[in-house]
């Protein structure tokens, strides 16, 4: 059976995107093992917030190199995002930065199969609608944490986040309440809201904040 393990730096947002990772993995029938062992893919989800979590991304890939040379490597997330030029040279798998997340499982099997995984990346600056990812259950855990925001619009001159994850955008709210009943259902008993710049929710939705998306969950 083919296992891969999971390395996750950085924000709830990113917890959230590793299990849905996850499950699009393990539906393939693959098996996940611990980032401390020796696996035949590893994934890292990493973090480019500060100088300080983009040296954990690069060890972590290092990590993974070491523990399997003969693995896949994928790299997703804010560093690979805002690096994808220098991790390219270094001879990564798949890569996937801040967009086409949900095609990561996939070309993690066609690189598995052989075959040249082609690296794109857009400038997410310019995408304005959010890109949904399904999550049934949050795997080993009865807290879930539930993406419904992504990016700002803030643009400090500062921060990274904008050219990492562009500008904001919003989860429907009828997708939210959606997924959040699927993943009570499974047993989770905790949910927990979760984005980037989660106050802002609906800022760039006809008339919905993040008092609506509390409200119809309540119910």
């Amino acid at each position: 059976m083919t296992t891969f393990a999971m390395m996750t730096l950085g924000c709830k947002v990113n917890a959230y995107e590793s299990a849905v990772y996850e499950k699009a993995l393990s539906d393939k029938g693959y098996q996940c093992v611990s980032q401390k062992e020796a696996a035949d893919v590893y994934v890292i989800n990493t973090c480019a917030v500060t100088n300080t979590a983009a040296a954990k991304s690069r060890q972590k890939i290092h990590q993974a190199k070491a523990l399997n040379p003969n693995a896949i490597i994928a790299v997703c997330g804010c560093y690979a995002q805002t690096h994808a030029a220098a991790l390219e040279k270094e001879g990564i798998d798949v890569l996937i930065g801040s967009s086409h997340k949900n095609e990561l499982a996939d070309a993690i099997e066609a690189a598995l199969a052989g075959k040249q995984v082609q690296v794109s990346f857009e400038n997410v600056r310019q995408y304005s609608v959010f890109e949904s990812m399904s999550l049934q259950q949050f795997m080993h855990q009865c807290r879930a944490f539930l993406k419904i925001q992504d990016g700002c619009n803030r643009v400090c001159s500062y921060c990274i986040i904008t050219k990492a994850r562009g500008f904001l955008k919003s989860k429907p709210l009828e997708e939210i309440v959606k997924e959040a009943e699927t993943v009570s259902k499974s047993g989770c008993c905790e949910i927990v809201l979760v984005g980037i710049n989660l106050s802002c929710y609906g800022e760039d939705l006809k008339n919905k904040t993040l008092i609506d998306v509390v409200e119809n969950l309540a119910l």
